[in-house]
């Protein structure tokens, strides 16, 4: 307090005012120092310049030792709640300083593939039974000193016989376009075997291959055997090298059914009246008019022309 204050000498005397100041004190305003905290270090941060000022915050240039510049405020420098930029927790939490890294990522997404049933593509890989070794699924070093690094951004993991493991001796580095080489046989490949396929028209196998995006015909033949080695041949020629694995079939499994021409009717299976009569090779009904055609070994029946419908038993016209 400043001002007049009274204070009594003893108990007789009278009170005596003395003069300790001129009203109260004012409160002075803190000047902020933009160089106070220069060459400052907290952590692995060393405080490089004074950046800008907010409302009721002071922004300075902080330099980590690995090189990364960042902007900070002054609450955070002070209280040392920031120490790095992030390369300290690197190092603490990894050994091998590589979870940022594309193999890191791979090597991951092959661990989650296989052992993940909430994976997305866990149906391809760990419900057909693909596992991952031993030496790669507690070890990514392991993994690492096998594989090397990626060369470039065009390659992935790719697997040699898309039916085996991940292992050492089954796994490389490739590119999308070789990968697509390297796929399994569809399940409406009757053959067995990639690029061949078996047409019931002419009886014989079709052997085809894909270069460029164009699709090239490589010939029919009369055995598998031919046909496989034409496909072989063209990989070799077109590709480089061949994708073909070793327990794909030399003799044909389901086509001995498909080929096997299937019993002559004689008359039609829909309406039981009209009679079948053979039109370039194709069945048609000489009473509802259907068509029927050979699909997998199947007699299937296509729909009736315009102007049909069926009853329970046959078909008639739906104008009369």
């Amino acid at each position: 307090m400043r001002g007049f204050q009274e204070f009594p000498m003893s108990e007789d005397a009278p009170v005596v005012k003395v003069f300790t100041g001129i009203g109260p004190k004012k409160k002075q305003k803190r000047v902020m120092s933009r160089t106070d905290l220069i060459g400052k270090r907290v952590g692995r941060w060393e405080v490089i310049s004074f950046h800008h000022k907010e409302v009721y915050l002071s922004w300075w240039l902080c330099k980590c030792d690995c090189g990364k510049e960042k902007v900070l405020d002054r609450g955070n420098i002070m209280s040392g709640r920031s120490t790095s930029c992030g390369c300290y927790a690197k190092e603490v939490h990894t050994k091998h300083l590589k979870s940022f890294d594309p193999e890191y990522f791979a090597w991951a997404g092959m661990i989650q593939r296989c052992n993940n049933p909430k994976a997305p593509h866990y149906f391809n890989y760990g419900e057909r039974g693909i596992t991952v070794c031993d030496r790669w699924l507690h070890s990514f070093e392991d993994f690492y000193a096998d594989m090397g690094a990626r060369p470039s951004d065009d390659y992935s993991l790719e697997r040699k016989d898309v039916d085996g493991n991940y292992e050492p001796d089954n796994c490389i580095w490739a590119t999308r376009f070789e990968q697509q080489r390297n796929t399994r046989v569809q399940k409406n490949n009757t053959t067995g075997v990639n690029g061949v396929r078996w047409t019931e028209r002419l009886h014989k196998y079709i052997a085809r291959i894909r270069v460029d995006r164009k699709e090239i015909h490589l010939g029919c033949f009369k055995s598998l055997v031919d046909a496989k080695n034409a496909r072989h041949e063209a990989e070799i020629k077109y590709w480089g090298r061949t994708y073909m694995r070793p327990n794909e079939p030399d003799e044909p499994r389901i086509i001995e059914a498909i080929s096997t021409p299937p019993p002559v009717l004689r008359f039609c299976p829909y309406c039981g009246s009209g009679l079948l009569k053979f039109i370039k090779g194709v069945p048609r009904c000489m009473g509802c008019r259907s068509v029927f055609f050979l699909q997998f070994g199947r007699t299937v029946r296509k729909s009736p022309p315009p102007g049909m419908k069926r009853k329970k038993r046959g078909f008639t016209n739906s104008n009369n």
